[in-house]
């Protein structure tokens, strides 16, 4: 027994260095500016841009953080509402809160000290201008990280920490089996469940259009196309029938909210609730 218990404690000893240098992490502060796709003057939305991102290493990922704040264009104040990663593949960062009067961060995840990162950029104004629909005025530009004048401002060991258990409150969306993301949380609202109308075009297939001057969101194509319209509780089919909602499309988060219940179901899918673990259970 005395043999055995001495050689598991010398297995902790020569594996504990090993697991302490998995875990180190390192955070940085590096100068960052955004510019055009195809050159090296600033892109417009660069005065928007904090100058100074925050990228964590840790077990061998680099996860960027960039702080945006709102910007004028035109004599408007337009906000940057989405960001698409380019580089290696299209993909969404995330959309956090910022800090001070960056009020937004968007995050994503590298393999590497990136020094240029291509990107997507949705800006709410040059999506107004282009007809409304989300992403309609999407520009191309570049992330360009200066890591010559970084700065170390924490490295050492991580703890384990235990796994999140997430937002007891939150609500999850399973279309046909896999669970979908939503740009922006999906919520309740006098007991029906809001999504943003972009998960509509991304999870159900249907395309999505935006009426500024009326504030109406038009889902689907053709004969079998509905409009909803801000405020108002129907939905306006494309032969002019009506249907009664209990809840109106809305905008919240600058996000545009609509009941998703009515909409998958007028659409062909069934929409069910499961209350106990609050997920919305979406088959078509």
């Amino acid at each position: 027994m005395k043999k055995i218990l001495s050689l598991a404690l010398a297995l902790v000893c020569l594996l504990a260095p090993h697991v302490a240098r998995a875990e180190s992490s390192k955070t940085y502060e590096v100068p960052v500016a955004l510019k055009h796709a195809t050159s090296e003057k600033e892109s417009m939305a660069n005065k928007a841009l904090s100058p100074v991102a925050e990228v964590k290493e840790e077990g061998g990922k680099f996860t960027y953080k960039v702080y945006i704040k709102p910007l004028n264009f035109m004599n408007q104040q337009g906000n940057l509402t989405n960001l698409f990663v380019l580089t290696g593949g299209r993909r969404e960062a995330t959309g956090l809160a910022g800090k001070g009067e960056y009020t937004k961060s968007f995050s994503f995840e590298s393999g590497a000290k990136e020094n240029t990162v291509d990107v997507a950029l949705w800006v709410d104004v040059m999506d107004q201008m282009q007809g409304g629909t989300p992403g309609a005025g999407e520009q191309k530009a570049r992330l360009v990280f200066d890591w010559s004048q970084a700065k170390m401002t924490q490295a050492g060991e991580s703890k384990k920490t235990p796994e999140a258990k997430g937002d007891k409150h939150a609500i999850t969306i399973l279309v046909n089996g896999k669970e979908v993301k939503t740009d922006s949380p999906a919520f309740i609202k006098d007991g029906r469940t809001m999504v943003p109308v972009r998960f509509i075009s991304e999870a159900l297939g249907l395309k999505v259009g935006w009426d500024q001057k009326t504030r109406t969101v038009t889902v689907g194509e053709g004969a079998s196309s509905m409009k909803l319209t801000i405020g108002l509780k129907a939905i306006v089919r494309a032969d002019g029938k009506k249907t009664a909602i209990d809840v109106a499309a809305m905008i919240k988060g600058g996000r545009t909210m609509v009941p998703i219940r009515a909409i998958g179901e007028l659409s062909g899918a069934k929409v069910d609730w499961n209350a106990a673990n609050r997920q919305v259970i979406i088959q078509k």
